[in-house]
């Protein structure tokens, strides 16, 4: 779909005969890495009701971390996979066990993979574990009750969600040790209006548009890796920079507040804040023209 000067003018959808017809307007995506963009808009929301102070406050009230690489360090550097901790957490697993990162429960992780884990410099190391942090220091901080209204707050009664959407616990979750991690199920136009949430904070300046600014004046570069491996990263190797869960930076608009949520399988939500544009594509395989599709769209409009 592309939305721009304040209307779809772009919606297609696989036809009913590709896919066994399983692809419709109310079936519910898994965000994939989607969702770690929408948990640093959550996170927004949380600081601007005060839950949260800043993204510059420091993780060291929350004894589940302690003993760990991640123990005082700025929940800004966690938002831009910049905590120094590439020795121990690479994009789904653990090196030292190899287990996924959303098996475990952060507790789980903390005591076992990370325990007297060392901080190493700051380097971009993009994987699924720090928003999976994230998430649940707003449960810690807030409380079950007040973070299921907060969600609440925001998709039902803000962005106005058509269907219910919903975050994944990880495996090994119970009723006493809750952990989400950063993946949820949304319809294809309930992502577009999530999109659009953030596209009228932005453009309204209000207190969730001066957050969504604030990240992205505190974004950092990426990695050659990231960059240059256009084999593993497609799209990724598009962007040179990152901020605040959002990849940005894209090459012929850097000096344009570009912002993108990308997932696995070929998921792209790109928001140009300046130009009011959006481009938001479902795919389940890499497989498409992604600068056909997404790129030059988000660049040039229809």
């Amino acid at each position: 779909m592309l939305f721009e000067d304040g209307k779809i003018v772009i919606d297609e959808i696989a036809p009913k005969e590709k896919f066994f017809g399983m692809f419709r307007n109310d079936t519910r995506y898994k965000s994939q890495s989607n969702g770690k963009s929408i948990a640093a808009y959550i996170l927004g929301h949380a600081v601007c009701k005060g839950y949260i102070e800043s993204v510059d406050l420091r993780l060291n009230d929350w004894p589940i971390l302690e003993n760990t690489l991640y123990y005082d360090q700025k929940i800004i550097d966690l938002l831009n996979m910049n905590a120094g901790d590439h020795k121990y957490v690479k994009s789904n697993s653990f090196f030292n066990s190899n287990r996924n990162i959303t098996n475990p429960t952060i507790k789980m992780t903390m005591k076992n993979e990370l325990k007297n884990s060392k901080k190493s410099r700051n380097k971009f190391n993009y994987s699924g574990l720090p928003p999976h942090i994230i998430l649940n220091y707003m449960i810690f901080k807030i409380g079950d009750e007040k973070f299921e209204q907060l969600l609440n707050e925001i998709f039902t009664n803000k962005v106005k969600t058509e269907y219910s959407s919903f975050f994944f616990n990880v495996e090994a979750a119970t009723s006493y040790d809750r952990s989400l991690y950063g993946a949820l199920s949304v319809t294809r136009y309930d992502y577009l209006r999530i999109a659009k949430a953030m596209l009228d904070d932005w453009q309204n300046d209000t207190c969730e548009g001066k957050f969504l600014k604030d990240i992205f004046n505190k974004r950092i570069k990426k990695t050659a890796k990231y960059v240059n491996d256009r084999k593993n990263h497609k799209s990724l190797s598009k962007t040179r920079e990152y901020a605040g869960f959002f990849h940005t930076g894209y090459s012929g608009m850097k000096d344009r507040p570009v912002m993108g949520m990308d997932g696995y399988g070929g998921q792209s939500i790109l928001i140009d804040f300046e130009k009011g544009r959006i481009v938001a594509t479902m795919a389940v395989h890499f497989n498409y023209n992604w600068k056909k599709i997404v790129y030059d769209p988000i660049k040039k409009g229809k």
